[in-house]
């Protein structure tokens, strides 16, 4: 029999797809938002559940996966611990409300099978992904969450990792990640092991795999409604740059305006034959 695992924060389905290619079954998948379903969905085959994770009950859980996993994958949302978010920011109450998500995906996961009829009653093991800076403004949430799943009876191991290295060569992107593996002593005793570190791949030997996006598409892989001079631009743009690196043909420039220059950082260079005007936004012709 295959090993089994439950998705919960399951997003689009990156990790769902993953474990599909490891050989898992999958017994559930759960996210809250709609697009991320239709998603995970059509790049997996497998079914999402659109649930909010904050008022689902240990009971609920029970009965959408009746069957304890081997393993619980989640990904509770990171913008309150993320640097992208200032830190004054990430103490609101909306912020707050983020954070304490991860706490609560954890309680489900202990919780909800320990009332089952055979089988396991416990996760064998629990993956928790996230940004590396939980473990300082998450700090004090991260140790209840050690607490209460070493009070479980979980060996719990936490790291930094690159995405793309862990991956073994698989994954084309050079990001650093928080994880933490927990590991159910009394089912689970045999010690995990690391995975092989591989170099991270070109973007073109990932993309190739995606299936084609459409503008009329279901959930976020879809086809942006760019007009044929945007995709022109884009398309003048060389591998590894930017919108600073377009031909003069195609350039918009912006206004040299100071307060610009001032909140960019970017000192504007004339070019006679590049497109001026306000925001640099003109119509292609002039």
């Amino acid at each position: 029999m295959p090993p089994t695992v439950v998705h919960l924060f399951a997003g689009s389905g990156g990790t769902a797809l993953g474990f599909q290619r490891a050989g898992f079954r999958s017994l559930g998948a759960f996210d809250f938002d709609p697009r991320a379903c239709a998603d995970l969905e059509q790049g997996t085959g497998e079914k999402a559940t659109c649930v909010d994770l904050r008022t689902m009950e240990v009971a609920d859980l029970a009965r959408a996966a009746p069957v304890c996993p081997d393993v619980v994958a989640m990904s509770a949302p990171c913008v309150g611990f993320s640097g992208c978010l200032a830190e004054s920011l990430s103490r609101t109450d909306k912020y707050r409300d983020f954070n304490d998500l991860a706490l609560r995906g954890v309680q489900l996961a202990l919780e909800a099978w320990k009332q089952a009829p055979s089988g396991r009653r416990a996760p064998g093991i629990i993956v928790f992904e996230n940004v590396p800076r939980i473990r300082s403004r998450g700090k004090e949430l991260l140790k209840q969450i050690v607490d209460l799943l070493h009070a479980e009876g979980y060996a719990v191991h936490m790291e930094d990792h690159c995405c793309a290295e862990l991956a073994g060569g698989e994954l084309a992107q050079e990001r650093p990640r928080f994880m933490l593996v927990a590991r159910h002593m009394a089912t689970v005793p045999d010690f995990l092991r690391r995975p092989r570190v591989g170099r991270p791949l070109a973007i073109r030997e990932v993309l190739w795999e995606l299936p084609r996006p459409r503008p009329d598409a279901n959930g976020m892989h879809r086809l942006p409604r760019l007009s044929n001079r945007n995709k022109l631009r884009l398309a003048c743009i060389p591998a590894g740059g930017d919108w600073r690196d377009l031909p003069a043909e195609v350039y918009l420039y912006p206004c040299d305006s100071a307060e610009l220059e001032a909140a960019t950082g970017i000192q504007w260079r004339p070019n006679p034959g590049r497109h001026q005007g306000k925001l640099g936004v003109l119509d292609w012709d002039l």
